[in-house]
C-alpha cells in the first residue's frame, strides 16, 4: 500500500476533508484534462474559444485548477469543441483514491470520434466484407472459351452456367448445381443437398431448356 493511499484512507474518516478534497480534485482534474485534450488537438486557446463563444483569456480560465464553478452546458460546449462528450456521475470515495493515484496526463488523454478504435474497427470490418455482387461473381463460373452466353427472358432463374456447356453428370453434381439456385432465390446458402431436392421438382420444367 502506498503512502498516499494510507494518508488518505485515515484523513477520508473527516467528513468535511473527504468532501473538500474530492471538490478541490474535481476541478483540478477537469481543468487540466481540457489543457491536456487541447494540446493532444494541437489547438490554442483562441481556437476553442472562438467554438465555445470566448475570448482566448477566457477560455484561460477553464484550464485554471483553482476555477471553482463549472456549468453543464459549458462543459458540453468545450466537450463538443474537443469532439468528447461529458460523462457525470456518483462515485465512492474510495474511486477517488485510485483516481488520484493513477492521477498523469496519459490517463486524461482521450482521442477525439474520427480517431475513436471502436468506430475505426468498425469502418475496417465493411471494408473487408466483399458485396453481394463480388461473392455471385465468385459462384458462377464463365463459359469455356469461344462460346457465348444465351440470354434468359427476364422472368427465368438464372442458371448455373456450367449445367449448359457440360453434361448432366450424376445426381450429386445436379444437386451442387441446384444450390447455387437456392443461394439466388432465399438470398443465403442453403443446408446442404436435402434443401434442394423440394425445389428441384418446381424449377425442372424451366430448366429443361437449359440441358439441351
Amino acid at each position: 500500500m502506498s503512502d498516499l493511499r494510507k494518508n488518505l484512507i485515515g484523513e477520508f474518516r473527516d467528513p468535511d476533508y473527504r468532501y473538500a478534497y474530492a471538490e478541490s480534485f474535481l476541478n483540478t482534474k477537469i481543468a487540466t484534462q481540457i489543457k491536456t485534450l487541447r494540446e493532444q488537438r494541437g489547438k490554442k486557446q483562441a481556437e476553442l474559444g472562438a467554438v465555445v463563444g470566448t475570448k482566448q483569456s477566457g477560455f484561460s480560465r477553464f484550464e485554471d485548477v483553482n476555477h471553482p464553478v463549472w456549468k453543464t452546458d459549458t462543459l458540453w460546449k468545450i466537450a463538443r469543441a474537443l469532439d468528447v462528450r461529458v460523462n457525470i456521475s456518483f462515485e465512492t470515495f474510495g474511486s477517488l483514491i485510485e483516481d488520484k493515484e493513477h492521477f498523469n496526463k496519459e490517463s486524461l488523454q482521450r482521442p477525439d470520434f474520427e480517431h475513436d478504435p471502436a468506430f475505426k474497427n468498425v469502418e475496417s470490418e465493411k471494408r473487408r466484407e466483399p458485396d453481394r455482387e463480388t461473392v455471385l461473381a465468385a459462384r458462377i463460373p464463365t463459359p469455356p472459351s469461344g462460346e457465348t452466353t444465351r440470354q434468359e427472358p427476364s422472368n427465368v432463374i438464372p442458371i448455373d452456367q456450367s449445367i449448359r456447356y457440360g453434361s448432366l453428370g450424376p445426381v450429386r453434381k445436379l444437386l451442387k448445381q441446384l444450390e447455387v439456385l437456392l443461394f439466388y432465390t432465399l438470398g443465403s446458402e442453403p443446408r446442404g443437398h436435402s434443401a434442394a431436392l423440394p425445389l428441384f421438382v418446381g424449377l425442372l420444367g424451366r430448366t429443361d431448356a437449359a440441358f439441351s
